[in-house]
Protein backbone atom coordinates (compact mmCIF):
# COMPACT_ATOMS: atom_id res chain seq x y z
CA UNK A 1 0.00 0.00 0.00
CA UNK A 2 1.10 3.62 -0.82
CA UNK A 3 0.78 6.00 1.94
CA UNK A 4 -0.14 9.20 0.53
CA UNK A 5 -0.77 12.39 1.79
CA UNK A 6 -4.35 13.64 1.36
CA UNK A 7 -5.30 17.17 1.34
CA UNK A 8 -7.44 19.99 0.45
CA UNK A 9 -6.06 21.63 -2.29
CA UNK A 10 -4.41 25.23 -2.23
CA UNK A 11 -3.89 27.86 -4.15
CA UNK A 12 -0.53 27.31 -4.60
CA UNK A 13 -1.32 23.70 -6.30
CA UNK A 14 -3.14 25.40 -9.41
CA UNK A 15 -0.01 23.97 -11.84
CA UNK A 16 0.05 20.46 -10.46
CA UNK A 17 -4.11 20.22 -10.12
CA UNK A 18 -3.96 21.59 -13.62
CA UNK A 19 -1.59 18.44 -14.87
CA UNK A 20 -3.61 16.19 -13.11
CA UNK A 21 -6.63 17.17 -13.92
CA UNK A 22 -6.24 17.48 -17.54
CA UNK A 23 -5.07 13.95 -17.31
CA UNK A 24 -8.39 13.24 -15.71
CA UNK A 25 -9.94 14.75 -18.61
CA UNK A 26 -8.45 13.01 -21.63
CA UNK A 27 -8.93 9.34 -19.44
CA UNK A 28 -12.67 10.43 -19.94
CA UNK A 29 -12.19 10.22 -23.67
CA UNK A 30 -12.59 13.77 -24.21
CA UNK A 31 -10.56 14.66 -27.23
CA UNK A 32 -10.09 18.39 -26.63
CA UNK A 33 -9.41 20.45 -23.14
CA UNK A 34 -11.63 23.46 -22.75
CA UNK A 35 -9.72 26.12 -20.47
CA UNK A 36 -12.58 28.15 -19.76
CA UNK A 37 -13.99 25.41 -18.30
CA UNK A 38 -11.38 24.41 -16.27
CA UNK A 39 -11.09 28.14 -14.88
CA UNK A 40 -14.61 28.19 -14.38
CA UNK A 41 -13.95 24.95 -11.72
CA UNK A 42 -10.84 26.45 -10.57
CA UNK A 43 -12.82 29.51 -9.67
CA UNK A 44 -16.02 27.05 -8.24
CA UNK A 45 -13.05 25.80 -5.71
CA UNK A 46 -11.22 28.83 -4.87
CA UNK A 47 -15.00 29.61 -3.32
CA UNK A 48 -15.55 26.39 -1.83
CA UNK A 49 -18.79 25.87 -4.14
CA UNK A 50 -16.71 23.05 -5.52
CA UNK A 51 -14.45 20.61 -2.41
CA UNK A 52 -11.32 19.56 -3.78
CA UNK A 53 -9.14 17.14 -2.34
CA UNK A 54 -5.56 15.88 -3.75
CA UNK A 55 -3.07 12.56 -3.33
CA UNK A 56 -0.04 13.40 -3.38
CA UNK A 57 3.02 10.77 -3.24
CA UNK A 58 6.62 11.86 -2.98
CA UNK A 59 5.60 15.85 -4.11
CA UNK A 60 3.66 14.60 -7.22
CA UNK A 61 -0.25 14.80 -7.39
CA UNK A 62 -1.32 11.60 -8.15
CA UNK A 63 -5.58 11.38 -7.74
CA UNK A 64 -8.10 13.87 -6.85
CA UNK A 65 -11.71 14.22 -6.05
CA UNK A 66 -14.05 17.18 -6.82
CA UNK A 67 -17.32 17.17 -5.10
CA UNK A 68 -20.23 19.01 -4.23
CA UNK A 69 -22.97 19.92 -1.60
CA UNK A 70 -26.22 18.80 -2.64
CA UNK A 71 -29.97 19.50 -0.98
CA UNK A 72 -31.87 16.27 -0.43
CA UNK A 73 -35.43 17.51 -0.45
CA UNK A 74 -37.06 14.30 0.57
CA UNK A 75 -34.47 13.81 3.34
CA UNK A 76 -34.64 17.66 4.25
CA UNK A 77 -30.89 17.48 4.18
CA UNK A 78 -27.48 18.61 2.83
CA UNK A 79 -25.56 15.39 1.11
CA UNK A 80 -22.38 14.69 -0.81
CA UNK A 81 -22.13 14.43 -4.50
CA UNK A 82 -18.53 13.17 -5.73
CA UNK A 83 -18.49 14.70 -9.15
CA UNK A 84 -15.05 13.46 -10.37
CA UNK A 85 -12.79 10.93 -8.91
CA UNK A 86 -9.24 10.13 -10.39
CA UNK A 87 -5.94 8.28 -9.70
CA UNK A 88 -3.05 8.09 -11.77
CA UNK A 89 -2.92 4.73 -13.38
CA UNK A 90 0.32 4.35 -12.35
CA UNK A 91 -1.10 4.32 -8.50
CA UNK A 92 -4.49 2.65 -9.06
CA UNK A 93 -4.45 -0.73 -7.19
CA UNK A 94 -1.68 0.85 -4.44
CA UNK A 95 -4.59 1.77 -2.12
CA UNK A 96 -4.84 5.71 -3.22
CA UNK A 97 -8.27 5.53 -4.06
CA UNK A 98 -9.40 4.26 -0.62
CA UNK A 99 -7.23 7.20 0.73
CA UNK A 100 -8.83 9.55 -1.02
CA UNK A 101 -12.85 7.71 -0.45
CA UNK A 102 -11.44 8.07 3.80
CA UNK A 103 -10.81 11.67 3.18
CA UNK A 104 -14.24 12.34 1.45
CA UNK A 105 -16.08 10.57 4.06
CA UNK A 106 -14.79 12.60 6.77
CA UNK A 107 -15.57 15.85 4.80
CA UNK A 108 -18.99 14.75 4.71
CA UNK A 109 -19.35 14.30 8.63
CA UNK A 110 -17.34 17.72 8.86
CA UNK A 111 -20.29 19.30 6.49
CA UNK A 112 -23.35 17.07 8.32
CA UNK A 113 -24.10 15.05 5.01
CA UNK A 114 -26.56 12.61 4.70
CA UNK A 115 -24.58 10.08 2.55
CA UNK A 116 -22.27 10.92 -0.58
CA UNK A 117 -23.11 9.70 -4.43
CA UNK A 118 -21.64 9.41 -7.43
CA UNK A 119 -21.62 7.74 -10.60
CA UNK A 120 -19.65 5.51 -13.00
CA UNK A 121 -19.41 4.61 -16.56
CA UNK A 122 -21.40 1.36 -16.87
CA UNK A 123 -18.25 0.29 -19.08
CA UNK A 124 -15.45 1.22 -16.27
CA UNK A 125 -15.31 -2.54 -14.53
CA UNK A 126 -12.61 -1.74 -12.41
CA UNK A 127 -13.93 1.12 -10.92
CA UNK A 128 -16.85 -0.81 -10.53
CA UNK A 129 -15.16 -3.23 -8.29
CA UNK A 130 -13.32 -1.02 -6.04
CA UNK A 131 -16.79 0.65 -5.77
CA UNK A 132 -18.58 -2.66 -4.66
CA UNK A 133 -16.23 -3.01 -2.20
CA UNK A 134 -16.35 0.65 -0.22
CA UNK A 135 -20.06 1.64 -1.30
CA UNK A 136 -23.88 -0.08 -1.65
CA UNK A 137 -25.13 0.51 -5.64
CA UNK A 138 -28.43 2.16 -5.68
CA UNK A 139 -31.31 0.99 -7.82
CA UNK A 140 -31.36 4.48 -8.93
CA UNK A 141 -30.18 4.77 -12.75
CA UNK A 142 -28.95 8.16 -14.34
CA UNK A 143 -30.37 10.29 -17.37
CA UNK A 144 -29.44 13.20 -18.87
CA UNK A 145 -31.22 16.23 -20.63
CA UNK A 146 -28.54 17.92 -22.16
CA UNK A 147 -29.99 21.86 -22.37
CA UNK A 148 -27.26 22.97 -25.16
Amino acid sequence: MTNAIIRTIAPQDYEQWLTLYTGYIKSCGRKTIDYNSITTLWNWIRQEKIFCSVAIVDDEFVGLTHTQELYSPLNGRLTGYLEDFFVTEAYRGTGIAPQLIDNLKQLGKEKGWLFIRWKTKETNLRAQAFHNKIAKKTPWITYQINLE
